[in-house]
């Protein structure tokens, strides 16, 4: 090392001091992403089944939106702007990984929603074909 002795020890302090404010922002961060990720697996009912049908629906129902932002990106990597391209990369990766689950209970039957029956002649429908095998 250069310099005096006090400079050296205080450069090895400074220099510590900041190693030390690093690993204590890593093992935060490290913290709150196994917290996070506990508390949506509770929100899953602890089951991989559901999921994997949350990260299905949610897949499905964002692929128009990312078709919409990857033709962003490429307008973007056109012009060479790095940043926004980055930046929609990013809207992408939220999209898929925030997955929020799907409440089976709460989806109604459409045909109960409609106030559809099947013995009123009004509708044109005269119920179900049941064919015949004679």
């Amino acid at each position: 090392m250069y310099g005096e002795v006090k400079e050296n020890i205080l450069n090895t302090t400074l220099f510590l001091r900041n190693v030390s404010d690093v690993m204590y922002l890593c093992l935060d961060a490290g913290e709150n992403l196994y917290v996070f990720s506990q508390y949506k697996y509770d929100l899953f009912g602890r089951d991989s089944t559901n999921v994997l049908l949350g990260t299905l629906q949610n897949f499905l129902g964002s692929i128009l939106s990312i078709n919409k932002i990857y033709g962003k990106i490429m307008d973007h990597y056109e012009a060479n702007e790095t940043m926004f391209m980055y930046f929609e990369f990013g809207r992408i990766f939220r999209m898929l990984a925030d997955i929020e689950p799907v409440v089976l209970e709460d989806a109604p039957n459409p045909l109960e929603t409609l106030g559809f029956d099947y013995n009123n002649d009004t509708t044109g429908f005269k119920g179900p074909i049941v064919w015949s095998s004679h």
